[in-house]
Protein backbone atom coordinates (compact mmCIF):
# COMPACT_ATOMS: atom_id res chain seq x y z
CA UNK A 1 0.00 0.00 0.00
CA UNK A 2 0.98 3.15 -0.71
CA UNK A 3 1.83 6.00 2.02
CA UNK A 4 -0.43 8.53 2.23
CA UNK A 5 1.37 11.86 3.33
CA UNK A 6 0.63 13.92 6.47
CA UNK A 7 -1.63 17.06 6.43
CA UNK A 8 0.04 20.35 7.76
CA UNK A 9 -2.54 21.72 10.13
CA UNK A 10 -4.24 24.98 8.80
CA UNK A 11 -2.61 28.00 9.63
CA UNK A 12 -3.80 29.85 12.80
CA UNK A 13 -4.89 33.25 12.37
CA UNK A 14 -3.17 35.17 15.09
CA UNK A 15 -6.18 37.19 17.48
CA UNK A 16 -5.93 40.63 17.40
CA UNK A 17 -7.52 42.42 20.44
CA UNK A 18 -9.95 44.84 19.39
CA UNK A 19 -8.77 48.54 19.66
CA UNK A 20 -9.03 50.25 23.24
CA UNK A 21 -12.13 52.83 22.73
CA UNK A 22 -10.65 56.08 24.20
CA UNK A 23 -11.74 57.19 27.67
CA UNK A 24 -14.98 58.55 28.00
CA UNK A 25 -14.51 62.24 29.41
CA UNK A 26 -15.46 62.87 32.65
CA UNK A 27 -17.98 65.55 32.84
CA UNK A 28 -16.88 67.68 35.83
CA UNK A 29 -19.95 67.82 38.20
CA UNK A 30 -22.47 71.11 37.29
CA UNK A 31 -21.80 74.23 39.88
CA UNK A 32 -24.07 74.48 42.70
CA UNK A 33 -25.19 77.88 41.35
CA UNK A 34 -24.61 77.92 37.46
CA UNK A 35 -25.67 81.52 37.05
CA UNK A 36 -24.11 83.35 40.08
CA UNK A 37 -21.25 84.02 37.96
CA UNK A 38 -23.25 85.93 35.45
CA UNK A 39 -25.56 87.67 37.69
CA UNK A 40 -23.33 88.99 40.51
CA UNK A 41 -21.59 91.79 37.99
CA UNK A 42 -25.13 92.71 37.02
CA UNK A 43 -26.38 93.06 40.50
CA UNK A 44 -22.61 95.28 41.02
CA UNK A 45 -23.50 97.72 38.44
CA UNK A 46 -27.39 98.25 38.95
CA UNK A 47 -26.31 99.09 42.56
CA UNK A 48 -24.00 101.38 40.99
CA UNK A 49 -26.49 103.29 38.83
CA UNK A 50 -28.81 103.49 42.07
CA UNK A 51 -26.14 104.63 43.99
CA UNK A 52 -25.40 107.55 41.22
CA UNK A 53 -29.09 108.06 40.94
CA UNK A 54 -30.10 108.52 44.23
CA UNK A 55 -26.61 111.14 44.79
CA UNK A 56 -27.88 112.90 41.19
CA UNK A 57 -31.84 113.36 43.06
CA UNK A 58 -30.64 114.71 46.37
CA UNK A 59 -28.18 117.17 45.04
CA UNK A 60 -31.11 118.32 42.62
CA UNK A 61 -33.73 118.45 45.63
CA UNK A 62 -30.71 120.33 47.85
CA UNK A 63 -30.47 122.33 44.92
CA UNK A 64 -34.37 123.53 44.30
CA UNK A 65 -34.61 124.12 48.06
CA UNK A 66 -31.85 127.03 48.22
CA UNK A 67 -33.64 128.41 44.68
CA UNK A 68 -36.95 128.25 46.68
CA UNK A 69 -35.80 130.01 50.20
CA UNK A 70 -34.12 132.27 47.96
CA UNK A 71 -37.02 133.73 46.36
CA UNK A 72 -39.31 134.63 49.45
CA UNK A 73 -36.20 137.00 50.34
CA UNK A 74 -36.43 138.28 46.91
CA UNK A 75 -40.11 138.47 46.59
CA UNK A 76 -39.79 140.36 50.37
CA UNK A 77 -36.67 142.45 48.94
CA UNK A 78 -38.94 143.37 45.73
CA UNK A 79 -42.31 144.15 47.71
CA UNK A 80 -40.35 146.81 49.68
CA UNK A 81 -38.41 148.26 46.86
CA UNK A 82 -34.74 147.25 48.16
CA UNK A 83 -32.61 145.92 45.21
CA UNK A 84 -32.20 141.76 44.41
CA UNK A 85 -29.54 140.96 47.09
CA UNK A 86 -30.65 142.61 49.84
CA UNK A 87 -31.15 146.66 49.45
CA UNK A 88 -32.11 148.77 52.35
CA UNK A 89 -35.60 149.78 51.41
CA UNK A 90 -36.24 152.95 49.62
CA UNK A 91 -37.90 156.49 51.26
CA UNK A 92 -41.58 156.19 50.00
CA UNK A 93 -41.75 152.97 51.19
CA UNK A 94 -40.71 153.62 54.48
CA UNK A 95 -43.60 154.28 57.35
CA UNK A 96 -44.00 158.22 57.48
CA UNK A 97 -43.68 159.78 60.40
CA UNK A 98 -46.65 161.51 62.22
CA UNK A 99 -47.93 164.46 62.85
CA UNK A 100 -50.85 163.44 65.58
CA UNK A 101 -52.70 166.23 67.92
CA UNK A 102 -51.52 164.10 70.92
CA UNK A 103 -48.11 164.26 69.75
CA UNK A 104 -48.03 167.82 69.49
CA UNK A 105 -49.55 168.63 72.83
CA UNK A 106 -47.59 166.28 74.46
CA UNK A 107 -44.13 168.28 72.75
CA UNK A 108 -45.61 171.26 73.60
CA UNK A 109 -45.86 170.03 78.01
CA UNK A 110 -42.32 168.49 77.43
CA UNK A 111 -41.31 172.29 76.60
CA UNK A 112 -42.43 173.53 79.76
CA UNK A 113 -41.36 171.09 82.21
CA UNK A 114 -38.29 171.45 80.34
CA UNK A 115 -38.20 175.36 80.41
CA UNK A 116 -38.77 175.82 83.91
CA UNK A 117 -35.71 173.75 84.53
CA UNK A 118 -32.78 173.59 82.36
CA UNK A 119 -33.12 176.46 79.87
CA UNK A 120 -29.86 175.51 77.73
CA UNK A 121 -31.74 172.20 76.95
CA UNK A 122 -34.88 174.34 76.26
CA UNK A 123 -33.01 176.39 74.19
CA UNK A 124 -32.20 173.88 72.01
CA UNK A 125 -36.10 172.86 71.16
CA UNK A 126 -36.32 176.40 69.18
CA UNK A 127 -35.19 176.29 65.78
CA UNK A 128 -32.12 178.63 64.78
CA UNK A 129 -34.36 181.32 63.28
CA UNK A 130 -36.89 181.36 66.09
CA UNK A 131 -33.91 181.34 68.49
CA UNK A 132 -32.58 184.75 66.28
CA UNK A 133 -36.40 186.07 66.63
CA UNK A 134 -36.31 185.50 70.67
CA UNK A 135 -33.36 188.32 70.81
CA UNK A 136 -30.92 185.77 71.72
CA UNK A 137 -30.29 183.23 74.24
CA UNK A 138 -29.81 185.99 77.37
CA UNK A 139 -32.85 187.42 76.64
CA UNK A 140 -34.45 183.77 76.69
CA UNK A 141 -33.06 182.96 79.71
CA UNK A 142 -33.45 185.95 81.46
CA UNK A 143 -37.53 185.30 81.35
CA UNK A 144 -37.80 181.92 81.87
CA UNK A 145 -35.30 181.82 85.12
CA UNK A 146 -38.36 184.05 86.79
CA UNK A 147 -40.36 181.29 85.94
CA UNK A 148 -41.25 178.45 88.53
CA UNK A 149 -43.73 176.10 86.88
CA UNK A 150 -45.93 176.22 83.70
CA UNK A 151 -48.61 174.55 83.70
CA UNK A 152 -51.21 173.88 80.40
CA UNK A 153 -54.45 174.63 81.72
CA UNK A 154 -56.49 173.83 77.47
CA UNK A 155 -54.49 173.26 74.06
CA UNK A 156 -55.86 173.06 70.52
CA UNK A 157 -53.48 171.81 68.34
CA UNK A 158 -54.00 171.69 64.79
CA UNK A 159 -51.64 168.71 62.79
CA UNK A 160 -52.66 170.27 59.40
CA UNK A 161 -50.95 173.78 59.86
CA UNK A 162 -48.22 171.92 62.88
CA UNK A 163 -49.50 175.09 65.01
CA UNK A 164 -50.87 174.86 68.55
CA UNK A 165 -52.84 177.31 70.98
CA UNK A 166 -52.61 177.08 74.40
CA UNK A 167 -53.59 178.04 77.63
CA UNK A 168 -51.20 178.39 79.69
CA UNK A 169 -50.58 179.16 83.78
CA UNK A 170 -47.36 180.45 85.03
CA UNK A 171 -46.13 180.55 88.57
CA UNK A 172 -43.38 183.18 89.13
CA UNK A 173 -40.42 182.11 91.54
CA UNK A 174 -41.89 185.40 93.79
CA UNK A 175 -45.46 183.15 94.43
CA UNK A 176 -47.60 184.74 91.78
CA UNK A 177 -49.35 183.08 89.36
CA UNK A 178 -50.34 184.76 85.60
CA UNK A 179 -52.11 183.19 82.76
CA UNK A 180 -50.96 183.63 79.20
CA UNK A 181 -52.41 182.64 75.89
CA UNK A 182 -49.84 181.22 73.28
CA UNK A 183 -49.82 179.96 69.83
CA UNK A 184 -46.98 178.22 68.37
CA UNK A 185 -45.85 177.06 65.30
CA UNK A 186 -44.01 173.83 65.17
CA UNK A 187 -41.29 171.68 62.64
CA UNK A 188 -40.88 168.11 62.53
CA UNK A 189 -43.03 165.18 63.45
CA UNK A 190 -44.62 163.31 66.59
CA UNK A 191 -40.42 162.09 66.54
CA UNK A 192 -38.68 165.25 67.49
CA UNK A 193 -40.26 168.66 66.93
CA UNK A 194 -38.79 171.86 67.04
CA UNK A 195 -40.65 175.32 67.60
CA UNK A 196 -40.72 177.56 64.82
CA UNK A 197 -42.16 180.46 65.64
CA UNK A 198 -44.88 182.08 67.51
CA UNK A 199 -48.43 183.82 67.18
Amino acid sequence: SRAVPPVPPAPTTPTTPPPAQPPHPVASPPSPHPRSRGVQPVIAIALVVLAIAVIGWLAYAAGNDDDTSAQPRAGRSSATGGATGGGSPSPSDQPRPEVTADGMEGFIEDYLATVTTDTKAAWEMLTPGFQDASGGFGRYNSFWKKIATADVLSAEPDPASRQISYTVEYQRRDGSKTTDDVTLRLDGTDERYLISGES
